[in-house]
């Protein structure tokens, strides 16, 4: 009798002590700040491009147990003010006769100015589902708009790997996995059982808290966490401009409205007092996060609409 009592018991407090858990689990959230460092033009893969201004932006991840919104933030001047940026930078050759700036190209080669667009890229899982949007096309559209699509469509097939590393405070363990073209190195951590990280990553048995690809092109640094079940993580709705509603379409609408908005910026570039030379091509999709055939595809199929009404 005494036997049987203390498996039951045995068995009650293992049950007990699982369900503490799930509670836990279920009640888990908080957020992540990373710092984003990206070059897609590096071509050294044994090390991350240097963080200069031009490759570093700020990036949260709020999650709980059922959600997640990603803010990938750009610092730089507001789209609206890029002409009066333009007038700043010309300045200096302003007043410069032709064979004055004929010399000025001589000795230094030609003026290649870098104007970083203010810019939030926001990515946002909730139930079978995850929304993407960025905020320079919400910026020049009169709705703000979202994707979505399916979360299976960024499932990724991890390989995990014995090997542990400490980052922080957190003894996190090494995983590989593949996704849209890139194959990335993510270090996972166990102790916080939540299926989420940076940008689309996602699926290990633990929070995503660095990452990079082999190219080191793409890198996602740990920089704090935050759990605390008073952390609210954003919704869809939350991208809503002037309290108008989110429209939600297919991914491939998304990029036909994107290319249309960058057609836009275009245009208000050309429309200056300089002569500035500002063309649309099949460059702006060869350099990219996403680099598999499919999400190439659809840009392409997005470009040549836009090239096709401008003849």
């Amino acid at each position: 009798m005494k036997r049987s009592m203390f498996v039951w018991l045995f068995i009650f407090w293992g049950v007990l002590a699982s369900c503490l858990r799930a509670g836990a689990q279920n009640r888990l959230s908080g957020k992540v700040g990373y710092l984003v460092v990206e070059d897609l033009d590096w071509r050294d893969s044994s090390q991350m491009p240097p963080l200069v201004k031009r490759n570093v932006r700020e990036a949260t991840l709020y999650f709980d147990a059922e959600s997640t919104f990603f803010i990938e933030r750009t610092e730089g001047i507001p789209l609206s003010g890029v002409k009066e940026n333009i007038d700043s930078l010309a300045a200096p050759f302003m007043g410069m006769s032709q064979e004055e700036l004929a010399m000025e190209y001589a000795e230094n080669g030609p003026n290649d100015f870098f104007i970083e667009v203010e810019e939030e890229g926001i990515i946002a899982f909730r139930g079978d589902r995850y929304y993407e949007s960025v905020s320079t096309l919400n910026e020049m559209s009169k709705v703000p708009f979202a994707y979505a699509e399916h979360r299976d469509s960024v499932k990724i097939n991890w390989k995990v790997f014995p090997e542990e590393k400490q980052i922080g405070e957190l003894l996190c363990r090494k995983a590989v996995g593949s996704l849209r073209g890139r194959t990335y190195v993510a270090w996972y951590c166990p102790q916080i059982p939540v299926p989420y990280g940076p940008w689309l990553l996602n699926g290990l048995p633990g929070l995503i808290v660095e990452a990079h690809d082999l190219s080191r092109q793409v890198n996602f640094l740990f920089k704090s966490l935050t759990l605390s079940e008073q952390i609210k993580v954003p919704r869809v709705e939350d991208i809503r401009k002037k309290k108008r509603k989110v429209k939600i379409v297919s991914r491939e609408k998304y990029y036909d409205i994107m290319m249309e908005s960058m057609v836009k910026v275009i245009r208000m570039l050309a429309d200056t007092d300089y002569d500035i030379e500002v063309s649309l091509d099949e460059t702006v999709i060869s350099k990219g996060r996403e680099m598999d055939q499919y999400s190439l595809q659809i840009q392409k199929n997005a470009l040549d609409k836009v090239l096709r009404r401008k003849k």
